[in-house]
């Protein structure tokens, strides 16, 4: 029997024996699942487990079977199904008023009025095509099953969902994120009223560019590019105090932690400032070397954050662009980043 998160640690009515039942405050999903979402061609289940207290599909024991035994001219009906019935999990454990919503391309989870679900993936299918049309020959729109977009309508449930997407330790807040290591791409969000626009448009770039091994800054600077152009909205204010504030971090810390992505998560100045950093060195390259942008981010890797892309399509050295805005230093990235830190990748900072 499945009961709403908020009645944990309370007592409830079980709709089955109609008896009154004490609700354990760790119940999690466990045991909850009564129904199978098995496909005419795949006679297996869609498992769950438990992860702060909310249902986590095993994508990696569904998907290997589902790409073995459907043809691939079904996968997207039979990943399409999966995807509903994950969500009806989902939104019973979040509480009542939670309810998927579904477009030509997205399926929404939200606890958001008709009108408004509505509104919001019709905004998510105009986006995606914009992005597309903006990054020509860079993003991409491919795999199977709909797009998802996860609304939470607080803070509570968005950190519980995404906290195990994090190792242990403190990191710095966000309204969004773009979770790319799960077995399904999906998109979570904090929905507030007034910044929904632009945290589901950045989450949404980076959908379209998680196909490429870009180096986070990179990454980031891109996709706040194509956010500020598509929201009318400036991520970061270019001025003498911010470039102050960016020499005197950065003089101080190592730049290694920006190049590996690691600083995009702290929880000090570093994170705002990282994000700062890829802004405005992302629009300098816009500027100055706007014919070889293209061929830059289809050639950048994060193993050595782009550095043998920038020298070889640029002409120039990493640290020797980086100096532009940080002054004189030794700002070349070393290399030899690996992708344990790719998880914390796609990440909207808090307002």
């Amino acid at each position: 029997m499945q009961f709403p998160a908020g009645t944990a640690g309370r007592v409830d009515v079980c709709t089955e024996c109609f008896k009154y039942v004490d609700v354990p405050s760790d119940f999690g999903f466990r045991g909850c699942v009564t129904s199978s979402t098995a496909t005419p061609s795949l006679k297996h289940e869609l498992k769950f487990e438990a992860s702060q207290g909310l249902p986590r599909p095993q994508w990696d024991v569904y998907l290997p079977e589902l790409y073995r035994e459907v043809p691939e001219s079904d996968l997207d009906a039979a990943l399409t199904e999966a995807v509903r019935y994950w969500l009806t999990q989902l939104g019973a454990a979040c509480g009542p008023g939670y309810n998927a919503t579904e477009s030509e391309s997205f399926h929404l989870l939200s606890c958001l009025d008709e009108r408004q679900a509505a509104r919001v993936v019709h905004y998510c299918e105009d986006t995606l095509s914009r992005i597309l049309q903006i990054l020509s020959g860079i993003a991409a729109d491919e795999g199977y099953g709909p797009h998802v977009v996860l609304a939470f309508d607080s803070a509570y449930l968005y950190y519980r969902y995404v906290a195990r997407y994090y190792p242990e330790g403190k990191f710095g807040g966000s309204a969004g994120v773009f979770l790319s290591d799960d077995g399904y791409k999906h998109v979570a969000i904090q929905f507030l009223p007034h910044d929904w626009h632009r945290t589901l448009t950045h989450e949404l770039v980076h959908s379209t560019l998680s196909h490429r091994p870009l180096p986070m800054w990179l990454d980031e600077g891109l996709t706040m590019l194509v956010e500020s152009h598509l929201t009318g909205t400036e991520p970061v204010t270019i001025n003498g105090e911010i470039r102050s504030r960016l020499r005197e971090y950065w003089r101080t810390h190592s730049l290694e932690s920006f190049w590996s992505g690691e600083s995009f998560a702290f929880d000090d100045d570093g994170q705002e400032l990282s994000y700062a950093l890829a802004f405005i060195v992302s629009y300098n390259l816009s500027l100055a070397a706007k014919q070889n942008l293209h061929a830059f981010v289809c050639h950048a890797h994060r193993r050595d954050a782009g550095r043998q892309a920038c020298e070889d399509v640029i002409g120039k050295s990493l640290g020797a662009i980086f100096s532009q805005t940080l002054g004189d230093g030794d700002w070349t990235p070393r290399g030899g980043y690996g992708d344990e830190l790719q998880r914390l990748r796609g990440v909207t900072r808090s307002s």
